[in-house]
């Protein structure tokens, strides 16, 4: 259930930008569709709960390099996620970058943090630790295991309501 909201977990070092460009217009309709399942199933557990449920982002930055960034993707979805933002305001709580290189540290610390809308740099924290994404999300997962569950199949969210394929 999303009683607790939803972690969104990305390995952006896994992730094959330059081979996504060619296929932006799949993804802008994917990400339309999915916004919207993801924002149907938060505000219903919003309601069902009275306590404001929201999506949190965890984004490791570990491993990335500077070649495997596609700038255009990153300026594309930038655009999106400001559209997005506009149309689901209340739908991101906390965005974590997780283990950034220390330039990148410094770089937010002493250049971007301050220029942002206090809102968006409240809500942004850049994590370095001293353990691997992989290690850290082995023990989210483990805490998370030993959460009460809920038992009734019927209040679980299914995948299958997801649609399978974007049609234009």
């Amino acid at each position: 259930s999303f009683d607790h909201g939803l972690v969104e977990v990305v390995l952006l070092s896994e992730m094959r930008m330059h081979e996504l460009w060619p296929l932006r217009q799949e993804l802008e309709e994917l990400t339309t569709y999915s916004m919207e399942w993801l924002f149907q199933h938060l505000d219903e557990a919003t309601r069902r709960t009275d306590t404001l449920v929201k999506l949190t982002r965890m984004l490791s930055v570990e491993g990335l390099k500077l070649w495997m960034l596609n700038l255009k993707l990153a300026r594309w979805d930038a655009q999106n996620k400001d559209k997005n933002q506009d149309l689901y305001p209340q739908l991101q709580d906390q965005m974590f970058f997780v283990n950034p290189p220390k330039a990148m540290l410094w770089a937010w610390a002493a250049l971007v943090r301050p220029l942002l809308p206090k809102r968006v740099a409240e809500r942004t924290h850049l994590v370095d630790t001293s353990w691997s994404f992989r290690t850290c999300l082995s023990a989210l997962v483990s805490s998370l295991a030993t959460m009460p569950r809920q038992a009734e199949e019927s209040q679980r969210i299914s995948m299958g309501s997801f649609p399978k394929k974007v049609s234009r």
